[in-house]
């Protein structure tokens, strides 16, 4: 993906207000968009919602204005997490009444991997009008967290842009996950 599209959006005065969970070594390049845009705000954490419990009064009220989550993590699935940012993301989505999108990434066991090169799965929810909308696919190495706000971005963004039903996402959705399941030898 062309990191373009994400700066592209910040320098035409879009506003993007960004919370990341991750270990603090990805941290800088997520930062520096806050840093060189003044309409870009980001707010880090570690990589567990416990970091956002543990935050000042400041800083929680400042998660309820985001309109990105990104989960960049070097460990597996967790459903608990998962469902946690959800809940985070459905009560801004609905008490803003604004779309809200989580991108969500995480390691696949090596005996789960349906290709070599694949090192990784994501999984990207987004919120809007008390309606979910999911969309999985595989990472690839060399996959930073940079590249998961961009491309978590660049896939929530044509939802509010281009008018479809929901048969035409439930659709998208399965043929999604029938591209990503593992094929057994």
């Amino acid at each position: 993906m062309n990191k373009d599209y994400l700066i592209t959006k910040l320098e035409n005065g879009n506003s993007l207000n960004i919370v990341v969970l991750s270990h603090n070594s990805y941290w800088p390049e997520i930062q520096k968009l806050g840093n060189h845009f003044k309409n870009c705000n980001v707010m880090c954490f570690g990589n567990s919602t416990f970091y956002i419990k543990l935050a000042d009064i400041k800083r929680q009220n400042e998660i309820e204005n985001c309109d990105l989550i990104i989960f960049y993590s070097s460990e597996f699935y967790n459903e608990e997490e998962l469902i946690e940012l959800k809940n985070i993301a459905f009560k801004i989505s609905n008490d803003k009444n604004k779309r809200v999108s989580i991108g969500y990434s995480y390691l696949i066991p090596m005996e789960q991997r349906p290709y070599d090169n694949i090192s990784g799965q994501i999984e990207i929810s987004s919120f809007k009008n008390s309606t979910e909308t999911i969309e999985k696919m595989h990472s690839m190495p060399y996959f930073t967290a940079y590249d998961l706000v961009e491309l978590t971005l660049a896939t929530t963004d044509g939802y509010d842009n281009i008018e479809y039903a929901d048969p035409i996402i439930e659709e998208k959705q399965k043929v999604l996950e029938k591209s990503i399941t593992p094929k057994k030898i």
